[in-house]
């Protein structure tokens, strides 16, 4: 027969079939097809699978990932009970058909031949195959997982011993500034347990003043800026103000900012202890300071000693030695005066008498200066008793009421009332005080004030000393000037207008009472003088101790 004729008969006969007869035919041929693709899923999945008879718990099929699981032969799994491998749970307690469980996605344990259990993850869906309930249980091996489930919770249990032991304060903080963690030190340094913690924001517990320096570090670090040291201040519970060091770093997840991770340490007794250190150093320095200042006072006011010494005996002699012929001088001036008077009035007689006040005038002035000679050279004698420094400037400030008056000057009274006596030459003392107050008037032309205060005070010794403080609002004394001060004869006064002695007789007044004479001045807001004296003398003499009573109080200005 033709081959076209056989192709024919052929779809002539299939074509003459029932209808019903083809449709099986294709749907054999997909079952077919069908089993062969599950089959092979059965067997290449790797995921073991196993089929069990719901009623009898016996093993049915296992494809070839459960057969290695398990450990041994498809022979000698096949038939065997399902808690011989698959479950450990005994019979009659069947998670699924015993106790009505639900196995979705659920850890279980495998049970493999050798009597080992495998973690696994167990999935159970019942079917019905040949009309019988069956159920067919798929499992994955997750004992890679576990094993790094365990590393890693070891892992973090190191760290977390880490963190827990350190004695720093550690911190980790959300983008919203809730804290996610702190660690032991951190409560206990702060004060707060964790329920109070899980309550906090960050800047709940930084210091005022510390708030805006560390929103801007907060923000810097969000926003990945580096920053590679962070100081700040945060507030205990209880109120302490801790100061604190460290670093921070941010924690990003996808290029965004998920927490900050901070580490610090607490600096707050370093810090007192620097503060410490610095006010040591300041006070060191200053003690260096006052005490080469003293040394350079105490060398010029010996070399002020010796210097007086030696010109008070020059002066003593050669006082004496003009006063004699001054004495004459104006003798012989009176004398000439008294001639003169007797003689008519005539225009050249009145030229010779003009020329008699002009030399009496002279002789005058230089007598003045060889009293305060005589003064100078004498002012180691002292009579001592007891003395009112109170009273005593007061009667030196009356004496120059009127003089202070004509200018403007007022005077600020702060006497302690308090003060006790001294032992002291009371008219001495007052001609120390009125040239003081003469001095301030000299420097306040155009008016002032005149500040007049006593205190007692112990100054570098056990005996009680009586400060008396005289301090003025005038001109000031050049820096250039103030080594010169106490120098005989020195003065800024016009000439004729006084010797420069005033304060030559009182610094050697004052050393005579054991006592000491400061003058401080700044040009252009004033001067200080600050006079110490001793309540007692160290070591009188009967000459000093007194055999002069204590003489009425002077009321006029020396």
């Amino acid at each position: 027969m033709h081959k076209s004729e056989q192709g024919k008969s052929g779809r002539e006969l299939r074509h003459n079939l029932p209808e019903g007869a083809v449709d099986l035919k294709r749907i054999e041929g997909e079952l077919e097809e069908s089993q062969k693709y599950l089959a092979t899923i059965f067997a290449a999945v790797q995921v073991g699978i196993l089929v069990l008879d719901a009623e009898t718990h016996a093993i049915v099929d296992a494809n070839p990932k459960a057969v290695e699981m398990i450990g041994t032969s498809r022979d000698k799994i096949i038939g065997a009970a399902c808690h011989r491998f698959v479950c450990p749970a005994d019979i009659g307690n069947c998670p699924i058909t015993d106790l009505g469980q639900a196995i979705d996605n659920t850890e279980r344990t495998l049970l493999t031949a050798a009597g080992e259990s495998v973690p696994i993850i167990k999935t159970v869906v019942p079917i019905s195959l040949h009309g019988r309930p069956h159920l067919v249980e798929s499992f994955l091996d997750i004992s890679d997982r576990k094993r790094m489930e365990e590393s890693l919770r070891e892992s973090e249990e190191r760290y977390r011993d880490l963190l827990e032991n350190a004695n720093d304060l550690i911190q980790s903080v959300d983008r919203n500034g809730s804290f996610l963690y702190v660690n032991r030190a951190w409560k206990e340094t702060m004060g707060y347990t964790d329920e109070e913690v899980a309550g906090l924001k960050v800047f709940d517990i930084i210091a005022p003043e510390s708030r805006s320096h560390c929103l801007t570090l907060f923000q810097q670090i969000m926003s990945g800026e580096p920053v590679q040291r962070i100081e700040a201040q945060f507030v205990a519970k209880d109120g302490r103000v801790l100061i604190l060091e460290g670093s921070v770093n941010c924690n990003f997840v996808d290029g965004k900012p998920v927490a900050t991770r901070s580490i610090f340490r607490d600096i707050t007794e370093r810090k007192r202890a620097e503060q410490e250190r610095e006010e040591w150093n300041r006070k060191l320095e200053q003690m260096v300071e006052e005490k080469t200042r003293h040394l350079k006072e105490a060398q010029a006011k010996l070399i002020q000693s010796e210097k007086m010494a030696t010109l008070s005996e020059v002066i003593s002699g050669a006082s004496h030695e003009l006063n004699n012929p001054l004495a004459g001088i104006l003798s012989a001036i009176q004398l000439l005066r008294r001639s003169t008077l007797v003689k008519p009035i005539e225009p050249a007689l009145m030229d010779e008498i003009d020329v008699l006040e002009s030399i009496e005038q002279a002789a005058t002035r230089c007598q003045r200066i060889v009293d305060d000679l005589i003064r100078f050279s004498t002012q180691a004698r002292c009579y001592f008793t007891r003395v009112d420094v109170n009273e005593v400037l007061r009667n030196a400030l009356e004496a120059m009421a009127a003089h202070y008056a004509q200018t403007g000057i007022t005077v600020d009274w702060q006497g302690d009332p308090a003060l006790p006596g001294i032992e002291g030459d009371y008219v001495k003392l007052f001609e120390v005080f009125a040239n003081i107050l003469q001095n301030a008037q000299n420097a306040m032309p155009d008016g002032g004030t005149v500040e007049v205060a006593t205190r007692l005070a112990m100054v570098d010794t056990d005996t009680p000393q009586v400060v008396i403080a005289i301090r003025d609002t005038g001109c000031g004394i050049p820096a250039h000037h103030l080594g010169k001060i106490f120098d005989p004869f020195f003065t800024t006064k016009p000439a004729g207008k006084g010797p420069g002695l005033g304060l030559t007789v009182s610094y050697g007044v004052v050393k005579r009472h054991h006592g000491d004479i400061e003058v401080r001045s700044t040009v252009g807001k004033g001067t200080e003088v600050t006079i110490t004296l001793p309540v007692r003398q160290p070591c009188a003499t009967p000459e000093e101790t007194g055999q002069s009573p204590n003489p009425s109080s002077p009321r006029s200005s020396p």
